[in-house]
């Protein structure tokens, strides 16, 4: 068994004056869609804080290897799961499981900040894009935000 020693994090800190540089940024721009620091990571479980600028989504992808649970602790968020959109406020966790195709989506009025878990701890070189879904998946987020909008 391995002995850790306890540890906390908090949102505030990340939000303050002098954050840690995040130790993941969304590859296409760098991290003006979004940003993550990861808590722990071990075989059984991957923890991360994630933040999605407004108006922004991380693509559509899936997870053969996980199920992947995410809690939102601020702003709204859109989350298009195998063509259903699932809306998200502060307090909720969706779970989405393995082998779905999802895109992450954070509402046009502010930054959206959440938990993600995933157990097993996801292999990114088991993650699968599937491009040929992008346009209606953009077509649906399209619309869920205007509808927000309304």
């Amino acid at each position: 068994m391995i002995k850790t020693e306890p540890q906390s994090w908090s949102l505030e800190a990340l939000k303050g004056p002098n954050p840690p540089e995040p130790t993941g940024k969304d590859p296409q721009t760098g991290g003006q869609i979004w940003n993550v620091w990861r808590m722990s990571r071990t075989p059984e479980i991957d923890i991360l804080y994630g933040m999605l600028h407004p108006g922004t989504r991380t693509g559509a992808h899936l997870h053969p290897d996980t199920s992947h649970f995410t809690t939102i602790l601020e702003g709204s968020a859109l989350v298009w799961i195998e063509d259903e959109i699932h809306e998200l406020d502060a307090g909720d966790t969706l779970h989405i499981p393995k082998n779905s195709l999802h895109n992450f989506a954070s509402s046009k009025r502010g930054e959206l900040w959440f938990v993600d878990v995933t157990s097993p701890a996801w292999d990114p070189e088991k993650l699968q894009l599937q491009p040929e879904r992008e346009q209606a998946i953009v077509d649906a987020l399209n619309a869920a935000w205007a509808k927000q909008s309304a």
